[in-house]
């Protein structure tokens, strides 16, 4: 017996068994249909609590009355409907078999086919249970995509069923667009296992940010309307430079060579982080060259500072520019700064001064230790290093001006804006103002420092203790 889903017929082996009739002086001998052979009936996937149908056709080909009965399947998922079935010579009748599953586990069971003249026969039943009709991804994140860019995703949903008819496909959310819902255009799809429907959804952000969508459809078999979950990101990522151009704008002429004078130019990560993915993308410092338009190459130093070539998102890092003029006069430079933001590509930033010669100098600080009192966390208190040039003749650069916040505690910072060079004329002073704040953990003193470079001679760098006590 071989049975295809939906309907199928009966196919039967002989049997022995037969009768005689006399009709008009002629032996007629009666035979019954030949005895039906073992058979499956497979019906696939089915959603768990709906009931499926196959149906099957039995065919009388004997020449008397055949009785077939049908036992109760072994597994209450299945039904045979009628339990009994009697056809007439040359006749065909149809038994139907009912599946509801009740797990998502396969599930295989057995009825017995019986027939007076036969003995029984077997027929095997099985089917799995699917929690759904169709299957997909979500949620489905499209990245980081740049500004005025576009990234288009093929959204895959897969029949879990014989066919489903999918419909009414649309999409919500900014900057969420449905391109077609396939490439017919058709609003009504049907899918099968072997045949998914590929829904094509664009993201174009025009605003920065993080952005959140829907792609909804229908299916017939549960009548359910779905939701997948689209995000994306506008990113990239993106270098936002605070300098253009820096210019010292005067620097002292090191007949001894030593680097001195320092300016920094300054760059963010200004991408915003996907709270639910793994982040931004990192923005990388790749290389950093420097071209003189004015003077040589080797007048400028220009390194990124640290170890901070790999920034992620919101982050910032520092490029530090030092001088070395090798001759007076005006000197012009171009930083060349290499990184993965691809629409940024080569960042240029200017650099430009005027090499003068400077007599030496010697500075002071008053005080050269600053102590705190003791702050209560989260408390603040402000006070001032006063950097003195006692000279009566000689002025002097100071730049690189900058606080050592006294790691990990970082309680140290400037309590306002304030230059990180300038020039400090013979005999006079400059006052720069240091904010302390009270650590949470009081039970450590905190130390840190103000430091920066004087003019000449080149490289030396001058440092000033800060100090926050324990409780």
């Amino acid at each position: 017996m071989a049975i295809q889903a939906g309907w199928a017929l009966l196919s039967l082996s002989g049997c022995s068994g037969s009768g005689k009739q006399v009709v008009d002086g002629l032996l007629n001998i009666e035979a019954p249909a030949p005895c039906p052979a073992n058979a499956s009936l497979e019906f696939g996937p089915v959603i768990i609590g709906v009931r499926a149908e196959r149906q099957f056709a039995l065919s009388n080909s004997g020449t008397v009355e055949a009785s077939y009965s049908f036992s109760a399947p072994t597994n209450s998922a299945f039904a045979v409907d009628p339990a009994s079935l009697t056809l007439p010579p040359g006749r065909q009748g149809t038994v139907a078999v009912h599946f509801t599953p009740i797990n998502a586990d396969p599930q295989v069971t057995f009825s017995q086919v019986q027939r007076g003249d036969c003995g029984g026969v077997r027929l095997t039943l099985s089917g799995r249970g699917v929690g759904s009709d169709v299957s997909f991804s979500s949620p489905v994140d499209f990245g980081q995509v740049r500004l005025d860019h576009s990234k288009t995703l093929k959204i895959g949903i897969h029949s879990q069923v014989d066919r489903v008819v999918v419909s009414n496909i649309g999409v919500s959310g900014k900057y969420f667009q449905l391109l077609s819902p396939n490439d017919a255009g058709a609003e009504m799809v049907t899918i099968t296992p072997e045949q998914p429907l590929l829904v094509p959804v664009q993201f174009a952000p025009q605003t920065s940010g993080y952005f959140e969508g829907t792609l909804q459809f229908e299916t017939d078999v549960t009548g359910r309307r779905h939701q997948i979950l689209l995000r994306g990101i506008e990113g990239g990522p993106h270098a936002l430079w605070a300098e253009t151009t820096v210019d010292f704008p005067v620097t002292a002429f090191f007949a001894n060579g030593n680097w001195g004078d320092l300016r920094y130019a300054h760059v963010v990560n200004d991408v915003v982080p996907n709270p639910k993915s793994d982040g931004g993308t990192a923005l990388n410092i790749t290389k950093v060259s420097v071209v003189a338009s004015s003077g040589n190459a080797d007048e400028l130093k220009a390194t990124l500072v640290g170890s901070e070539s790999h920034i992620q998102p919101g982050n910032g890092a520092r490029i530090a520019l030092e001088a070395n003029p090798h001759s007076l006069g005006p000197k012009d430079f171009r930083v060349l700064i290499e990184s993965n933001d691809g629409d940024a590509g080569v960042y240029e930033l200017r650099v430009t001064f005027e090499s003068k010669l400077f007599p030496p100098c010697v500075v002071g600080l008053e005080p050269t230790t600053l102590t705190f009192q003791h702050l209560d966390a989260g408390a603040i208190s402000e006070q001032s290093i006063r950097i003195v040039n006692p000279s009566l003749f000689s002025d002097c650069l100071v730049s690189a001006l900058e606080v050592d916040p006294g790691a990990p505690l970082n309680a140290f910072e400037f309590a306002g804006p304030t230059p990180d060079h300038f020039l400090l004329d013979a005999g006079t002073y400059w006052d720069v103002p240091i904010r302390a704040t009270g650590p949470s953990n009081q039970f450590d003193a905190t130390e840190g420092a103000l430091r920066f470079r004087i003019s000449f001679p080149g490289a030396s760098t001058v440092s000033g203790k800060i100090v926050l006590p324990a409780q």
